[in-house]
């Protein structure tokens, strides 16, 4: 199922309108329909909030059934759990698809020069970043961090932080966390 449609399901089966939901996670009532409706894929942050307002864990909006507690998923699948599009304009694979809930939410992301549009977001938790391949410019708050190769960058993601790619592609492994005490 696609992650708009978990969404909407999570939703009505909490008793939330469109309008209230899109409140609670200040965005627009007509970006979350198209959310909904499978027309843009949000970003992880947004993910968040999404999943903090409705007070699920993240995993349940982005996996696929969650009837295991490990995971082996070969390379040659990794592309099927592709989530490109985003409003961000980034592309992100879930490492853990089928494991429901989880605490550690790891992520292999694609950045491309030119199609990332400048943003900067917050949500709960902590992340920790890892380039893989590329060169990536990542802010938070006023200060920027240059990041390549084999660079490695741990924060509260309360914090407003975003990223802007500098070489080509930049492919990165992103594992953030999502406090449970705040959800069902």
């Amino acid at each position: 199922m696609d992650i708009g449609t978990k969404i909407k399901m999570v939703r009505t089966d909490h008793n939330l309108t469109l309008d209230q939901l899109a409140e609670m996670c200040e965005v627009s009532k007509g970006f979350l329909s198209k959310i909904e409706n499978n027309k843009v894929a949000p970003s992880v942050a947004r993910l968040i909030n999404i999943a903090r307002a409705i007070k699920v864990n993240v995993s349940v909006l982005i996996d696929d059934d969650g009837t295991k507690d490990e995971e082996f998923i070969k390379k040659k699948d990794r592309n099927k759990y592709i989530i490109s599009h985003t409003e961000n304009g980034y592309d992100y694979v879930p490492f853990t698809p089928n494991i429901i809930p989880k605490q550690m939410h790891p992520f292999l992301f694609i950045a491309k020069k030119g199609e990332v549009i400048e943003h900067h977001l917050s949500h709960e938790g902590e992340e920790f970043i890892y380039i893989l391949h590329g060169t990536l410019e990542f802010q938070i708050d006023d200060t920027i961090y240059i990041m390549e190769e084999g660079d490695s960058l741990y924060f509260q993601s309360l914090k407003k932080h975003g990223i802007m790619p500098i070489s080509e592609k930049v492919v990165y492994i992103d594992v953030f966390s999502q406090d449970s005490n705040n959800i069902q």
